[in-house]
């Protein structure tokens, strides 16, 4: 949830600011990495939960149990 109401905000400071200050580009740069390892950390953590059958994350079929 953070992840996203970051880009939100780096998204408007972003749009008025226009990107021509350091400030502005150092804070989008850096909330583009944290949400890119936050739902990539995410998604492997999601795979790795589906144990000996980690296909079953790429598909809609609900787990037993």
């Amino acid at each position: 949830m953070l992840s996203i109401l970051m880009i939100g905000v780096a998204t408007g400071v972003d749009l008025e600011n226009g990107g021509r200050d350091a400030w502005t580009v150092a804070f989008v740069d850096i909330v583009a990495i944290f949400s890119t390892v936050v739902f990539t950390v995410e998604c492997v953590v999601k795979i790795v939960s589906e144990g000996m059958e980690p296909w079953k994350y790429f598909t809609d079929e609900v787990g037993e149990g």
